[in-house]
């Protein structure tokens, strides 16, 4: 299921102040004049009530620590809406490239992805899930980041 992002226009700019990653979830805790949480599934984003993060405390798969080193701390500067359901996050922060996060709502093939601005385009840090999208675009760590081939 896809979700188009209903957030408070108030979100930007928010500093991120953790993240925690459980399974295919991503889940950013936020301030931007009081604690926000952004909950990030593959094809799905939206803002979500306060809730105890405790138990997100145990032991975390490796994605989280690359997570958590590449977004933590930054600025949360923009949020946009792309072709194909494609949303995105930009994150600056001070000496250090663009991340972006960008969440793909294609109902058959969902994913998220944590990406580097480099100057030959954004490289993959991350996508989740890992496997090969069934447009054939190749998803790996490291590669540059292709859009969608169709339209979801």
């Amino acid at each position: 299921m896809t979700e188009t992002p209903t957030l408070h226009a108030d979100l930007v700019p928010a500093k991120v102040q953790k993240a925690w990653v459980d399974d295919d979830v991503l889940l950013l805790d936020l301030f931007a004049g009081s604690r926000r949480l952004l909950e990030v599934r593959p094809g799905q984003l939206r803002e979500i009530p306060e809730r105890s993060t405790r138990d997100l405390d145990g032991v975390p798969p490796a994605l989280q620590g690359q997570v958590r080193k590449e977004l933590v701390p930054s600025i949360l500067s923009a949020i946009e809406v792309r072709d194909f359901g494609v949303t995105s996050l930009l994150f600056r922060r001070k000496g250090a490239p663009d991340r972006r996060l960008l969440i793909e709502a294609d109902g058959r093939d969902p994913r998220w992805f944590l990406l580097a601005s480099v100057d030959d385009g954004e490289r993959i840090l991350a996508c989740v899930p890992g496997h090969k999208p069934r447009d054939g675009r190749d998803t790996r760590r490291g590669r540059l980041y292709e859009a969608p081939r169709h339209q979801p």
